[in-house]
């Protein structure tokens, strides 16, 4: 919420066109989100919603003084209008809903909403559905200023307002307590069944390995002796995964599949994930390396279609703790650029109401150097939702983390698909030819349920920069 506060400022600024009520209004949304504990994902689009509903109920004109240049004549002929034309406004124009769905989210009839965007395009004397409506939208929301993120989540919390509970919410607490109490004796006759489901697995072995992850469906839990190989055949596409989150970091995984040469491993050091998933195909075999327990727990899972997985659709972990800047020294093990080779950022968005499809955008090169012959370009996209993004620079598949600690073999190709609550951000690293001024950067979204953001910059490296130590 500390990075959405200057969002909420702006909106809330357009809406009551002063900068005390505003923040009011800010703190008071904030803390509504909080006590009806709104999925992150979605506060920004509940946030606008409820403070244009707030507004929409006001239909008598603002106070504005005349402004100098015409500029702060439009400035000031928006904020004399009614609350109410305003927050039409920025359903209808900035976050391009039409007519029924701005009167459902405000509350009002769809002949209130007509009526209110006849009258504002008569005071301001523009065509509502011009870009220059929108750009005076935009610029007298920009006129607004903000304390400290802190400072509005602070004030939120005194902005909640107390309420005393009636005499009746306490005898329903004492209902609910003697219910409980007879839940627990009943669901003792259960509790052998559901230890046969992977919820029962997991708690019976004391792991915490997920039901589902990233498509894939745990089958089993199997016990593995320390150097003694464990038979993990799962069929076509399978995987397995070590429970990193309760053993020791020194455990290590190895899994040899079917016409493979060698074994493929993996280690729990520096891992802040509950499982990650090593793939296996065919008849495969796992190895377990440790010291501190006579036997560990291997998850295995089978890969299932994505209509029978159960997608997350709210609830979102959110996971932004990288910058671009951090993608760019990861990828090229602290290497910086060139001063040359700096180009500018180029920034694709998907917004709250326009979060699917295609976005392309043009990338400008650094100029080729022939000390310096290495021009990559790093991208970083930062979902806030599920979804499937697949990314092309200079019309090619770049490699990509794909939210996995290394890139899958073969899923990079397709794109990224985020099925679970936990929403990371994704690195991408594609090497460009160096005789180009621009390239081509496209991102196709399918199912995101909200908004994100994919930062991408080209520079000139040294030879063999490309790939991270």
């Amino acid at each position: 919420m500390s990075a959405r506060t200057a969002e909420l400022h702006r909106a809330a600024y357009l809406l009551t066109a002063d900068q005390e009520r505003a923040e009011r209004l800010v703190q008071v949304t904030v803390e509504r989100l909080r006590r009806d504990r709104t999925p992150l994902g979605q506060a920004g689009t509940v946030a606008r919603h409820h403070m244009a509903r707030r507004a929409a109920t006001a239909t008598e004109p603002s106070n504005a003084g005349d402004g100098g240049s015409p500029a702060d004549q439009q400035h000031a002929t928006i904020a004399g209008m009614p609350p109410r034309q305003r927050a039409v406004l920025m359903l209808r124009i900035l976050d391009r809903y039409d007519e029924r769905s701005t009167a459902r989210e405000l509350g009002i009839s769809t002949g209130a909403v007509a009526t209110a965007e006849a009258e504002a395009g008569r005071i301001l004397g523009i065509a509502i559905d011009s870009d220059q409506c929108r750009t005076a939208l935009v610029d007298f929301a920009d006129r607004a200023t903000w304390p400290d993120p802190a400072a509005t989540l602070a004030g939120s919390a005194r902005a909640k307002e107390s309420a005393r509970r009636p005499w009746w919410t306490y005898v329903a607490a004492l209902v609910v307590v003697a219910l409980t109490v007879t839940t627990v004796v009943v669901t003792q006759g259960w509790h052998k069944d559901w230890l046969r489901t992977p919820d029962g697995l997991n708690d019976a072995h004391g792991t915490h390995f997920p039901t589902y992850i990233d498509g894939y469906k745990l089958v089993t839990v199997r016990e593995a002796v320390p150097g003694i190989a464990q038979n993990v055949t799962t069929g076509k596409e399978g995987a397995v995964a070590l429970p990193c989150d309760v053993i020791e970091p020194s455990v290590r995984l190895s899994v040899q599949s079917e016409g493979s040469d060698g074994y493929e491993g993996d280690s729990c050091l520096d891992s802040d994930l509950p499982a990650r998933l090593t793939r296996v195909e065919g008849r495969a075999s796992a190895i377990v390396l440790g010291t501190r327990r006579h036997a560990y727990p291997i998850a295995v899972y089978t890969k299932i279609p994505c209509s029978e997985y159960p997608v997350a659709t709210t609830d979102f972990d959110v996971q932004h703790n990288l910058t671009l800047t951090d993608a760019r020294k990861e990828a090229h093990g602290g290497k910086a650029p060139s001063a040359a080779g700096e180009r500018p950022v180029l920034t694709l968005h998907g917004t709250a109401a326009h979060h699917n499809g295609t976005f392309t955008g043009t990338l400008r090169l650094p100029p080729a150097e022939s000390d310096l012959p290495q021009v990559n370009a790093v991208g970083l996209l930062s979902p806030t939702t599920t979804g499937r993004f697949r990314v092309r620079i200079d019309d090619l598949p770049p490699t990509t983390s794909c939210g996995q600690p290394r890139p899958p073999s073969t899923d990079h190709l397709l794109g990224c698909s985020l099925l679970d609550h936990r929403v990371p951000q994704i690195t991408y690293l594609q090497d460009l030819p160096g005789a180009s001024d621009t390239v081509q950067v496209q991102i196709v979204v399918k199912d995101a349920r909200g908004p994100w953001t994919l930062q991408v910059v080209a520079g000139t490296y040294g030879i063999g920069a490309g790939s991270p130590d």
